[in-house]
């Protein structure tokens, strides 16, 4: 899996996910995933582990400009199908929430540097537990 975000025309990248496949001692282009919606750098970060794939597009503008979302993969048989978009519960422009991931079997992590929960874009990580995956289960920010 290789992120591409800033694939796209011009000023506006739309992003892709490149899937690639081991076959015959090579890897090969397999699938190439988007979103199809427009300018969020779809592929910014990507975390992929056995049948599950998140991908982080963090100039989505769903919440507001650039603020951000995650999609969220699993595969079946050979291809990789969208089941899921994830978004910070208090998303808002320029949050660029999914410009980083992370996951463990429990919870995934996802990096939102330009949310101003503690002052102008003093970054924020949300977490979400992997079987409750649509409402983040907590914040963690810079506190004093």
């Amino acid at each position: 899996m290789v992120g591409d975000p800033w694939r796209g025309a011009g000023y506006s990248p739309r992003g892709v996910a490149c899937v690639f496949v081991h076959d015959d001692g090579a890897w090969v282009p397999h699938q190439e995933l988007t979103t199809g919606l427009g300018a969020d750098r779809f592929g910014a970060a990507v975390w992929v582990s056995g049948n599950t794939m998140l991908v982080g597009a963090p100039d989505d503008d769903t919440l507001g400009s650039n603020a951000g979302v995650v999609h969220f993969f699993i595969r079946e048989d050979r291809e990789w199908v969208e089941i899921q978009r994830l978004f910070a519960s208090d998303g808002s422009g320029w949050d660029f929430f999914g410009s980083s991931l992370s996951r463990s079997r429990q919870n995934i992590l996802v990096g939102a540097p330009g949310d101003g929960c503690d002052g102008y874009r003093s970054g924020s990580a949300y977490v979400f537990e992997s079987e409750l995956l649509r409402t983040p289960q907590g914040r963690v920010s810079p506190g004093p």
